[in-house]
């Protein structure tokens, strides 16, 4: 099946997993209860075209889809992506943030299920903090490293989740449970991780 979806990028393949859950009757008639358990994006993984001239000649092209193409999920905007956050409390702290943000320098960009906050190191753009409808991700020691955030930045990062949010400290930073689920923290402790970010940034 893998090898068959590979060979055709031109197709939209949506597969689904179904757990069929089979009972015999009495008189030996087999009822089928097909429950969903599991099914995969539709994504467009890649676009053929196809050019023959008068002549004969034939172009063959490969391209991928831009994000907002058709075919692909579409990007929220801001007022879609803060009317789905799981907990509306939330979402005036994300405008708060989002104005700072911008207001040091930095960028946001809507996906499909949550927004980037990046910042320019080198004229180069990194996406520091990731938040989703129902979660925020903490930035790893690995994280760290495959982005170049110095020591220093990274070790004040630390030390304020140790001092201020030694729970989320333990269990997410140093126990690399990176991804943080708004139903697991207050208002409070939502607002604490998100403003840490800016210490990532400050040398800047």
């Amino acid at each position: 099946m893998t090898d068959s979806i590979q060979s055709a990028p031109h197709l939209a393949f949506t597969i689904y997993l179904v757990e069929l859950n089979p009972k015999l009757l009495n008189d030996d008639t087999i009822l089928l209860n097909p429950r969903l358990i599991s099914r995969t994006t539709e994504v467009e993984r890649g676009v053929i075209k196809l050019e023959i001239s008068r002549t004969g000649s034939v172009i063959v092209d490969s391209s991928v889809p831009e994000k907002e193409s058709k075919g692909s999920q579409p990007i929220l905007s801001e007022e879609e992506y803060l009317s789905n956050i799981e907990k509306p409390e939330f979402v005036p702290i994300i405008r708060d943030f989002w104005y700072a943000w911008r207001k040091r320098g930095g960028d946001l960009r809507l996906g499909t299920v949550g927004f980037t906050a990046g910042f320019n190191f080198e004229s180069k753009r990194i996406p520091i903090q990731y938040v989703y409808q129902r979660s925020i991700v903490i930035v790893s020691e690995r994280y760290r490293s495959n982005y170049n955030i110095s020591d220093k930045l990274y070790d004040n990062y630390k030390n304020f989740f140790k001092k201020e949010l030694p729970h989320i400290y333990d269990k997410h930073l140093i126990g690399n449970h990176v991804e943080v689920k708004f139903t697991d923290i207050s208002s409070e402790e939502f607002e604490k991780i998100i403003s840490a970010t800016f210490l990532l940034i400050q040398d800047n």
